[in-house]
């Protein structure tokens, strides 16, 4: 199983309500990789707000990696979502793994996706509003920081063997400040 998809698996699975209501939004619709969707979009406004939402890939510069892990990744970008306002890139580096998410919302599109992460808190001083949830299995820690800022979701999700919750957040904390001033 690739990270993304492990990333996905747990946080379906680390969902407030039933499993099988964390594949589906408001609109019906199942979700994006992340494990939760946050926006139906209508077709005819898709190309104008999927144009808002910054591209994951391009928003992250080896130096922001570099700064907040101080490790090079490698860039595996992932292929489309299927929603046109949600952008994902994933990095690698050994038993480490990234994926950053981008996503045109509104607030409300976040009060949804932290709604559906379990064992969070909220973390003050980071664009409108953030959470961090960490999460821990097998062996692993991963840790999901959502923030909402200016109508984008960013979603970082950091993690692997070897790593801890403390380590992780601040890791993630570096890097939204690199990405944050970019959205």
């Amino acid at each position: 199983m690739a990270c993304g998809a492990l990333v996905s698996v747990l946080i379906s699975s680390c969902s407030k309500s039933d499993p099988s209501a964390a594949a589906t939004v408001s609109s019906g619709r199942a979700p994006a990789a992340s494990g939760f969707a946050t926006s139906p979009v209508d077709s005819a406004s898709s190309a104008r707000v999927a144009s808002e939402s910054p591209r994951a890939c391009a928003l992250v510069a080896d130096d922001d990696l570099k700064a907040a892990f101080g490790v090079v990744f490698a860039r595996r970008p992932n292929p489309p979502s299927g929603y046109p306002t949600v952008s994902m890139c994933g990095y690698r580096s050994g038993l480490l793994s990234l994926n950053v998410r981008t996503e045109a919302v509104g607030r409300e599109g976040y009060d949804r996706a932290k709604d559906l992460m379990n064992g969070g808190e909220e973390v003050s001083n980071v664009g409108e509003a953030a959470y961090f949830q960490p999460l821990q299995n097998a062996g692993a820690f991963i840790g999901n920081f959502v923030i909402f800022k200016g109508g984008t979701l960013l979603t970082l999700t950091y993690g692997g063997i070897g790593v801890d919750k403390e380590s992780v957040r601040s890791s993630e904390m570096v890097l939204a400040a690199r990405l944050l001033p970019k959205l």
